[in-house]
Parts: structure tokens; sequence; C-alpha cells
């Protein structure tokens, strides 16, 4: 009996395997049997249920179409985004933004295959084999490599095995579609899938990728912005940067228009839009819009992928889309006709429960906590920056987590949900304001694109959210085994690896800049510790790179440190003025929005003198302190996270900002242009970055490990935060070639720097110092000060008076005179006033609140600490008298 069930099912077998094959016929597609190819015109073989049945691709198994125009069978070989294995081709899907065509290719003809993986049949159309070639060569890659090994493929010739086929290893079954119906896909289609491949790789394909760019020397955010320009650009737009570039069309090829330059030769792929170099288009460089772009930059400053995308934002041409905010899987559904308590309840159960849909293992949203208190809900996008949600968008987050609707039973007793589209104003109050208390969602301290330093001298470098360091990492699933190759702290550095890791940084990174002193070098090198060990610190300084010569490398320094520590160029822009404070604001709160890190002045005007209420704010400010209103709302969100730099020429530093900035000059060129110059280490360090970043930041996080596990007392400078401590506490330890150590060149002279760029010291040194060298400490009243200011002392030349005092009207009497004086000295008592190495203070006598007198003035003075007594030497504050 047992035998005649297996007969019966080896038959039902074969019969599956016969009706395979013949569907291929009746589609016309060419079929092969056990690795043989079976020609249309034969009659298909006797099989059994052992054969393999499989399909012809490529040029071998073209489809004729009326049109005299053919068909091509490929096929795509990766993950099923749906299932565990498919979370890496999921999120590659969602940062191309690839999901409708994904969509659409998973509904076709796919088969999962005994690997795990899923065959997805594809037709691609052609006018002839040389265009289907030039259309395979146009792609970024067909093939995806995890450390060296293909886990994902465009397969485009030879033949592939399809169900029901039986191996060795295991079934092939059919997922959906029909057998023998290929998803057709366009040019730019087939294009798109290449570049999905190419974002999950973490290695270019030596084999299959000839395009002139390589998304792996680049950030994340240029490659998004390629990559959307390059499907927004027409062959109009292409043709026009080649005319520009110096090419003339030459005439129609097989494949696309032909195009010359001199002794080069190219082809124009229009339905692909990519430009072949080469007489061979199947075998020569492969470029598209944007590339062709770059080559003819729209403006002269524009010299590397990164800053002509940022220009293609700034101006408009591209449009960073929003992402689609969804919870993974299904989302609940929640009860209306409850109680509202009830409501609220169940939906902070689910956004508590929520995955992300573009990463599984992390939860939909964080209580981000700032030095021990909850700032609010967030998530983390796709690029891992920190969002934030507020009153008016919580329901966004709400409805990815949950669906509120109305139960019910149709007439025929099948239960039913109807979706509600509103969600009442009461609930959405009530569900976010409990996110935002303690313990209701997960706790983050840290997040990071790339492995995490902790305050605590951990080090988290595993993707995903740690719970013991309140840490998240988020790295793409294309550059984790690289980071986990590249990427090594010790757990305990010594001091020898930590030297041996800022001496790596500063060669690589430092040595093609021309530095105007060694403490420069030196500050430049406390800019980069702190851009990358921001999510240590509690505040930073502003930073300025400041040149007397145009081209000197200013921005290019700043940038080489946002690319460092954030893999992106990006930067939120503002201008420099206290006329412009409201817009820096607006800008400020929309960085913080978007969990950016760098707010940037590119252009300071020639001899400017800094100034700006918010941006005065920023380099003392501990994060959570302030908050910042968001434009037309109640919401406020907490300043964190920000580092402010500038760059400009010949720039002082006026107001306060002379204790707040950390200022790198760059040195003269001599007589030759800067952008002359030649003998660079790195011909580009943001591509050597972008090639190097895990190795970089491991040396940086080397060395601010050791400052955290190996303290020393380090001077505040003035800065309440810890970042002195943090920075300046790690770069005690190492030394530069002069074998000093590094914290002391950069911090060398900047309490005496601070007072010589004092404005109260230029505006009111003049005068104290001249009435302390008269009467010392005598007690003086106004109109006694105002009478010695205005009378030759010893044959001294009269100090020129602050603008306050020289604008009092001397035509009104002495007594009223006195009063104005008066009044403009309160705007300083107290006020350590620094002018030629001795600091001068007014202070007032007090005296009785109903005393009618006028009041008395005394000027102390100190010099390094010890004060100063006319007729004897200086002594200690604390001992005078």
């Amino acid at each position: 009996m047992n035998s005649g069930n297996t007969i019966a099912s080896e038959s039902l077998d074969a019969l599956r395997v016969k009706r395979a094959m013949e569907c291929l016929r009746e589609h016309g597609l060419t079929v092969s049997v056990d690795g043989a190819t079976v020609a249309s015109t034969d009659a298909l073989p006797e099989v059994t249920a052992e054969t393999q049945v499989g399909l012809r691709l490529g040029i071998q198994g073209r489809v004729a179409r009326t049109d005299e125009s053919f068909v091509y069978p490929v096929a795509l070989r990766a993950a099923d985004v749906n299932r565990a294995n498919g979370e890496a081709l999921s999120d590659a899907v969602a940062r191309a933004s690839l999901s409708r065509l994904m969509t659409l290719v998973d509904a076709g003809w796919c088969e999962d295959l005994p690997d795990g993986r899923r065959l997805r049949l594809l037709g691609v159309t052609a006018r002839n084999d040389r265009e289907y070639r030039a259309v395979l060569s146009s792609l970024a890659t067909r093939r995806t490599l995890q450390d060296g090994t293909v886990i994902a493929d465009i397969v485009v010739g030879g033949s592939t095995t399809i169900a029901p086929t039986i191996t060795e290893t295991g079934t092939h079954r059919l997922a959906s579609g029909e057998v023998g119906v290929l998803t057709p896909v366009t040019h730019g289609e087939l294009a798109g899938l290449g570049v999905l491949l190419d974002n999950l790789s973490d290695a270019r394909d030596p084999r299959t990728a000839r395009s002139v760019y390589d998304i792996r020397a680049h950030d994340e955010q240029t490659n998004n912005v390629r990559d959307r320009y390059n499907r927004g650009a027409t062959t109009e737009d292409m043709t026009r940067f080649l005319t520009i570039a110096g090419w003339v069309e030459s005439g129609e090829g097989e494949a696309g228009r032909l195009f010359s330059r001199e002794a080069e030769h190219g082809e124009l792929l229009e339905e692909a839009r990519a430009f072949a170099h080469g007489f061979d288009v199947g075998n020569g460089a492969v470029a598209r819009a944007f590339d062709l772009c770059l080559e003819c930059p729209p403006r002269a400053d524009i010299t590397s992928p990164e800053y002509l995308a940022q220009y293609l934002v700034d101006e408009g041409h591209v449009a960073v889309t929003a992402e689609v905010f969804t919870r993974h899987g299904a989302r609940a559904e929640i009860e209306v006709q409850q109680e509202t308590t009830k409501v609220i309840s169940d939906f902070v159960t689910e956004v508590r429960a929520a995955r992300s849909a573009s990463d599984r293992s992390r939860p939909l949203a964080f209580s981000y906590v700032l030095e021990g208190e909850p700032a609010g809900p967030v998530y983390i996008d796709a690029g891992g920056r920190v969002r934030y949600w507020d009153s008016q968008s919580a329901s966004r987050l709400m409805i990815a987590a949950a669906q509120l609707g109305t139960s019910f039973t149709s007439k025929d007793g099948t239960p039913g949900f109807r979706p509600s589209h509103q969600l009442p104003p009461t609930v959405v109050q009530g569900v976010f304001e409990t996110l935002k208390g303690h313990g209701a969602l997960p706790p983050l301290h840290y997040v990071g694109r790339e492995p995490v330093l902790t305050r605590e001298g951990r080090v988290v470098s595993k993707p995903g959210y740690d719970m013991a360091s309140k840490a998240f990492v988020t790295l793409p699933h294309r550059d984790r085994t690289r980071w986990a190759r590249e990427y090594a702290v010790p757990e305990k550095p010594t001091l020898a690896e930590a030297q041996a890791a800022f001496e790596m940084l500063d060669d690589e990174l430092l040595w093609d800049f021309n530095f105007a002193t060694p403490g420069d070098r030196a500050r430049a090198m406390v800019y980069l510790l702190t851009c990358v060990g921001r999510p240590l610190l509690n505040g930073s300084p502003l930073f300025l790179a400041n040149a007397a010569d145009r081209g000197a490398g200013k921005s290019y320094l700043l940038l080489i440190g946002r690319l460092l520590a954030t893999g992106t160029p990006a930067a939120t822009s503002f201008r420099v003025g206290g006329f412009n404070d409201d817009e820096t604001e607006k800008r400020l709160v929309a960085l913080l929005m978007a969990g950016g890190r760098f707010l940037h002045c590119d252009e300071v005007p020639r001899g400017a003198k800094l100034s700006g209420l918010i941006v005065t704010e920023l380099p003392t400010a501990i994060d959570g302190e302030q908050e910042r209103r968001k434009l037309g709302s109640n919401d406020a969100v907490k300043q964190t996270g920000v580092i402010a730099t500038m760059a400009g020429n010949n720039v002082e530093l006026g107001g306060d900002y002379n204790r707040r900035v950390i200022e790198v000059r760059l040195g003269s060129f001599g007589t030759s242009s800067p952008i002359a110059r030649t003998g660079y280490r790195h011909p580009s360090l943001p591509k050597y970055i972008a090639e190097n970043r895990p190795m970089l930041v491991a040396a940086a996080h080397t060395v601010l490990l050791y400052g955290l596990q190996n303290p020393v007392e380090t001077p505040g400078y003035g800065f309440s935060h810890n970042w002195a401590a943090t920075v300046l506490g790690a770069l005690t330890h190492v030394t530069n070639e002069a074998g000093v150590p590094v914290h002391e060149a950069a911090m060398d002279g900047f309490f005496e720097k601070v007072d010589e760029d004092d404005e109260l010291g230029e505006e009111w040194g003049p005068l104290l110092e001249y009435l302390w060298d008269r009467r010392g400490e005598a007690r003086r009243t106004a109109a006694d000060i105002r009478q010695d200011a205005r009378t030759p002392h010893q044959g001294q030349q009269r100090p020129d008076l602050p603008a306050s005092l020289g604008l009092v009207n001397p035509m009104l009497s002495e007594s009223a005179q006195a009063t104005a004086w008066g009044k403009a000295m309160r705007a300083v008592l107290g006020t350590g006033i620094p002018y030629r190495g001795t600091r001068y203070v007014l202070q007032a006598v007090k005296k009785a609140a109903t005393s009618k007198k006028s009041n008395f003035y005394f000027i102390t003075a100190t010099v390094e600490g010890e004060r100063r007594i006319p007729g004897r030497a200086a002594e200690p504050e604390a001992t005078a008298a």
C-alpha cells in the first residue's frame, strides 16, 4: 500500500515538473532541463520527479515581440523582505525609496529558494542584444557583496532553476504570481534594483560595477540626493551637461546616441539615462546625470559630490522626501467605544510595544534623557537621527502604532472593524503627556550612526538598543560587516595606544592644512575630538576657522570634522549679527527637531566682528538648560547636542565671544594662490574619510576613552559644561611633535587672548588705568571721577572716554553730568576689565538705603590674581587691606 502511494506521489511530482515546462513554453520562454537548453522547436522531454527544470535567461532566453524588439528574462535573487533574513533588504529598500517597485516585483512571479532567499523573475525589453548589454552595463552593480560573499544578485544569463524542482538542498516553491509570466521592468526600474544591491553591498564589485561613482566613498545624504537627482533628470539634461563639457553628438548607435570629444567616444543610453564612455559600451565607465553635472558644475566652488548634493537640495532641484512613518507588522485595533482613559492606556501600550518598520530591532519611540531628566518622546529615523515628537505630531506616532475605530458585526454575522480617521484631541494630549513621563518609554541617553562611547567609559558597538548603557547604535546593514572588521578600540587602552591613535589622526587628517602656529594645529585636533565626542558632552564651545587668505581651507577643515563625526557634510546654516537672531533661532529649532549636530556659518564677512545673542548663548549653555519654542506652536524643544562653527577671513571676536570661541587660524600660502597648491597627502580628504571612517572614529574613541578612564584635573576655561574636562582632559595625556601635551599647546595663552580681545577692556581700560594711577583705591564720587578724567595728571594725556560717558551732554549742569556719569558706570560695576596685563574693577561703596548722599566708588587692580597697591609690590588679593 505504501509503495503504491509513493509511486502515485512521484507521478504527481513529475506531472508538476512537466506542467511548469509547458507554462514556460506557452509564454514563449526557453526551457532548460537538467542544465541543457531545450530548443523551442524540440518536443519537451520525458521527466521524472527528480528532473531539474529551469528558465533560460538573457540573450539565449530572449522572447521576440511584434515590434521587432525583445524581452530578456532576468532574475533577482535576494532575501524575502517579509522574513527575518530580509531586514537588511527592507532597510535598503527604505533608504533607496524603492518600496513601490519592490511591491510590484514581489507581487509577480516569485519563488522561494532552498537557501531561504527569494527568486524574482523579471522581463526587460530592449531593441537588440547590444542595447540589452548596454543596459546591464549601466547598472550600479549586479551583485551584493558582504565580507566577500555574494548575498544577492541580478542574474542576466545562463539558466535559473525554478519550481517545483527538488534538489539536494531542498525544494523550489512558487511564492506568488504565475509561472511563465515575467514581471516587466523598465530600464530605469532595473537601474533602481542595481542601486538597491549597491546599497546593500559593503564593497564595490569589481566584476559588475562600472559606475564612475562609488557610494561607499560618500556619505548617505550625498548618495540619496544623487539617486533622486538621477531619477528625475531627463536625457535633455544629460545632453546639456555633455555639450557644456565639450562632447559633440556624432550619430545614432545601436544602443543610444553617439558622442565624441577629441579622441574620446561615448554613448548616451536614453531609456536608462546613462552615459557609457568608450567604444565598447559594455566595458566603459558609466556616468549618470549627477556625475555629468559634477563635471561641469553650476558654480565654481562645487568641487565634490558632497557640495553638489547640498547645492541641489538648497536650490530645490532635489526634494528630500519625508519618511513614511509606520510600525513593523500589523497595527493593533483600538475600540473607540470605551472609556477615554482606557483608549489612552491602549495607545500607550501599543506605542511601547511597536517596532520600526525599517528596523525591527528598533523600538518605535524612546524617551530622550538629558542630564537625568526626560526631554520628551523621540524616534530614530532611517538615517540614525533623533527626531522629537510634540503635541502636534503625536497623532502620527499613535496612528503608526494602532488604528482607532469601531467594531461591528455584519448581517451575515461576520465581525468587522470600521476605522476612524480622527483622533480626539483629549486622547492625543493624554497619550503624549503619558509618554513624556519617567519610565513610559525605553530611555535613550546616547545615539549614533557609529559605535557610541559613554561617559562611564564603555564602548557600545553592536547595532541596536543597548539597555545597560541606554544607547542606540544604528548602522546601515551594508556597513555592519565593515565596522565590525575595521573599528577596534581596546577595552582599556594604554597611554601608548592613545598616543598612537592621536598621531594617526594628526598625520592623516591635519597634515595637509597650513596652520598659523602649532597651537592652531592642536586646536584643530580639539575640534575633531569635540565633533566625534559630542554625545559624551553636555555642551560645546563655538569653533571659528579664521584666516587672512581666501582658499586657506577654513570651510574644508570644518567639513572634515562633520564627516568624521557623522559621516555626512550636513549642517544647518546661519548668519552672524544680532539682526539675524530671529532667523537663527528658527534654524536652530529646525536643527534640534531634525536631530542634527552642526550649526554653521560658512562665510562671516571679511573683517566682521562677531555678534548675535543666540549664538553667544550656545557655547556656554548646558544641554537641556534652554528650550527653544517652535514657530507657530506652544511646544518647545530642549537645546542639546549642538556644535556651532564659523569660517571667515580676519574675523574679530566681539561682545562675549572672546571667551566662548576656540579659534583655529590657518596661515598664508605666500605669493602663490592657495588653490594652485599641490602635493597633498590625501587629494580628497572626504573620500579618504569615507573609505576609512571606522578606523578614524576608533582612533578618536581610543584617545577619548583613555581620558575617561584616566581623568585629570583640567581648568574649566569659563565653561560650565564638561567639555574641557572630557576633551582637553583626554588631550592632556598625548603630546605633539615637540613633546608638548596637546591640551597645553591648544590652550596656551587662552586667558591672555581673552583679555586682549575684551571689548570692555578696549573701551573702559584706558580710563580705569588713568584713574587708578592717579588715586589708587581712594574713594571718590561720580563728580570726582568726572573731574579726574578731564584733568591731565603728571604730564599724562587724558584718556579717551567710553562711548556712554562721551555722549553725556556737556551743556547739562555739573550735578546733572555727574548723575549721568554715575548711571553710565553702573553697566560695568563689579566687572573685571582687563587692560595691558592688569584687571581693573570699578566698585561702589555700600550705603544705607535711606541715605541721600552721593555714591562713592573705588577701583581695584590685580595682576595674575595679586592685588596692586600704589607704592607697594603686588600681593595676594586675599591679604589686601
